[in-house]
């Protein structure tokens, strides 16, 4: 019987490619080639077995005292198709690097079965593309999938419409976190790394997800996030580690400062009011000449803040006016530096005040725990304690450094809520014991 081992590669680049010849890349491209059309033969994975050890003494051989052999990856890949190597072989632990360039061993190439496939079942020709769209129309989501082909969005490219397509299709017409059936007007395609990060339309930039997680992606109200994990049954480890993946990146309106925040006219206050400036003249943009792409209306965010002090580890509450900070309002994902950039002249001319110390400012917090507090700031440090117990109960340490600080999310308004009555999320970055 063929061996049923994990397999291991062919010798992707031979040793005149190694040596610097220019056919490395064509060696390469070929070899793969063998690969996948050698992998449906019978015993392939048992006859290249024997191959390797051939091949692997011959090499340490003939390269004893020529060039650098070794197991170990170099920092950096020299090959033009090396980085492409490494993620298709990268696993075998046949794999050898000469020279810093990569050396795919032959084993590695696994009997696969062949599919059964219909010729005429193929986009290139009309009969084909019927035979596909039938078979897409037959299926549960036909229609839904047809509306969507049919919707016509201007906000987006021809590309990102496409993929969109593609994404609902191969996700089975359901939403890729909760795995539920999705109706025309609960689709939404987010996208992964958004166009305000440098992030494109292709394919694999984008996810399909239900309306309200999509909300549960981008919202940072507590009530809000608990209550959509609970109704989409999102508590499993898996789909909480994809949950916060996509939540990792976050853009904010940002002020830095330093001094008590208590302090009547100083700074912290008029910081506040800068930040506010630009988070009205971003929700408001629509209705002006100014359309912002991707644009869909919001609620302003509750107001943030990063919060540390020098030399202290923690915070120490009796000494307000050493406290650094950050204030920040988070932003939608659509709103991009130079929507940013926009506002902020805006907001200047219209609203009478300088707003060019705000900032557009990207965050990855990493894993984080929070607890939330109920009451005066100055209570803080009980809540915060109860917060650092279970951090230990559970293997984890404090993690609050200079570059991973304490950040309070500010849920009441402090004019309208009174002092005993005010919630305040506070986040501290953790990580294992």
């Amino acid at each position: 019987m063929p061996s049923k081992k994990r397999a291991t590669p062919v010798s992707l680049q031979p040793l005149d490619a190694l040596f610097g010849t220019n056919e490395e890349t064509t060696n390469g491209i070929s070899e793969i080639a063998m690969h996948q059309y050698y992998n449906m033969a019978t015993m392939i994975n048992s006859d290249v077995h024997r191959l390797f050890p051939s091949i692997d003494i011959t090499m340490k051989t003939r390269l004893n005292s020529r060039a650098d052999l070794s197991k170990e990856k170099p920092p950096t890949l020299k090959g033009a198709m090396d980085e492409y190597f490494y993620q298709k072989y990268g696993e075998s632990k046949q794999v050898r690097y000469i020279n810093g360039m990569i050396v795919v061993p032959v084993a590695y190439c696994r009997t696969q079965n062949p599919m059964f496939y219909r010729v005429d079942t193929n986009r290139y020709i009309p009969q084909g593309r019927e035979r596909i769209h039938r078979m897409l129309a037959k299926s549960e989501y036909g229609e839904t999938l047809l509306k969507l082909s049919r919707d016509n969005d201007t906000n987006h490219s021809i590309e990102f419409c496409d993929n969109r397509l593609s994404r609902f299709v191969a996700s089975k017409g359901k939403c890729e976190l909760s795995k539920v059936s999705l109706a025309f007007e609960d689709v939404e395609c987010i996208y992964l790394n958004p166009p305000s990060q440098g992030g494109t339309d292709e394919y694999a930039n984008l996810r399909i997800v239900h309306k309200d997680i999509k909300s549960l992606i981008y919202s940072n109200d507590v009530k809000i996030i608990k209550s959509l994990i609970d109704l989409f049954d999102c508590r499993a480890p898996a789909k909480i580690a994809k949950l916060n993946k996509w939540r990792a990146k976050a853009n904010y309106i940002a002020v830095r400062g330093k001094g008590n925040p208590n302090e009547e006219g100083g700074a912290y206050q008029q910081a506040i009011s800068i930040l506010y400036a630009v988070a009205y003249t971003l929700k408001m943009s629509y209705k002006t000449d100014y359309k912002i792409k991707g644009f869909f209306e919001y609620v302003v965010p509750p107001l943030e803040g990063f919060w540390w002090q020098d030399d202290v580890v923690g915070v120490d509450y009796t000494n307000k006016s050493a406290f650094n900070w950050i204030s920040v309002i988070r932003l939608p994902d659509f709103i991009s530096k130079a929507d940013f950039d926009r506002a902020i002249e805006t907001a200047t001319k219209k609203k009478k005040i300088d707003c060019s110390s705000a900032e557009y400012l990207t965050i990855d917090e990493g894993l984080c725990v929070q607890i939330t507090h109920i009451g005066s700031f100055d209570n803080e440090p009980e809540t915060v304690a109860l917060m650092d117990t279970y951090i230990e109960q559970n293997g984890y340490v404090n993690d609050l450094n200079k570059d991973r600080l304490h950040h309070e999310i500010y849920m009441s308004d402090a004019r309208k809520v009174a002092l005993e009555k005010r919630k305040t999320v506070i986040r501290h970055p953790i990580k294992k014991a």
